[in-house]
Parts: C-alpha cells; sequence; structure tokens
C-alpha cells in the first residue's frame, strides 16, 4: 500500500469511530438510589442508551414510578421498560418544559428494571424515579 491509501484508510476508519462516538451517550450516567428514590445526571448526552437498576425481592412485578425529567439544552425522551425491553411509558423534556409521568416498570426474574434515554444534541439531563412495589 502506498502511503496515500493508508493516510486514507486511517482517516475513514477515524470517521467511523467518530460517527459512532457521536451516536452515543457521551458521559457516564451517575445513577443514585435507596428506599424507592432514584435518578441520574447526564452532561452532555447524543444518542440512547438502556440503564438498569437493581432492586431487591421484587422478582417479575409490576411497580408503580413516578418519574421526573429535565434538561437544559437539546430534547430526551425517557421510556419506563418491561421484563422484555419494551416500553410501558414514556416522556420527552426540553428547554423550560420539564416532564412528570406516572406509569409502571417490571422487574425481571433477577429483580432488576430497565428504562432507556434517547437524547438529542442534549445538556444537563437530570431524571429522578419514585418506585413502589404496587403488590
Amino acid at each position: 500500500m502506498n502511503k496515500v491509501a493508508i493516510v486514507l484508510t486511517l482517516m475513514m476508519i477515524l470517521g467511523a469511530c467518530i460517527v459512532l462516538i457521536n451516536t452515543r451517550i457521551k458521559t457516564k450516567t451517575i445513577v443514585y438510589g435507596n428506599d424507592g428514590l432514584y435518578g441520574g445526571i447526564i452532561l452532555q448526552a447524543n444518542g440512547s442508551t438502556t440503564e438498569t437498576i437493581q432492586l431487591k425481592d421484587v422478582s417479575n412485578r409490576s411497580l408503580n414510578t413516578k418519574v421526573e425529567l429535565k434538561v437544559r439544552r437539546g430534547t430526551v425522551y425517557l421510556e419506563l421498560l418491561d421484563d422484555k425491553g419494551q416500553p410501558t411509558s414514556s416522556l420527552v423534556a426540553t428547554p423550560g418544559k420539564p416532564a412528570l409521568s406516572k406509569g409502571y416498570l417490571v422487574a425481571d426474574v433477577s429483580s432488576v428494571v430497565k428504562y432507556r434515554i434517547t437524547a438529542i444534541e442534549a445538556q444537563n439531563i437530570e431524571y429522578s424515579f419514585i418506585i413502589n412495589d404496587s403488590d
């Protein structure tokens, strides 16, 4: 291979990496929680991710969930998921228009619940859950 071909190949690989990076959440979600109150903070995001919360002794149960979602810039969607990864409820927030919703999460056999966040050029995302065992 000549030098031009090598440089072009490296540029294409780098370009592909940049595209992949730009379609994912760019910063680690900080998930906190205790006794039914859980939440997260994402500083900057563009893309989608599914997060999990490990609960105790709630396997295969529907859990009543209240959600609050805020974003300073961009648009962010949050979906509560069932044990198969299908949405049970969703909400959207934009700057100055926080979202509140009630829905439910479904714990799997390991007492894990899932939710999905999709962000479009978003900054300073904050969300919180109040999870109650509906049984």
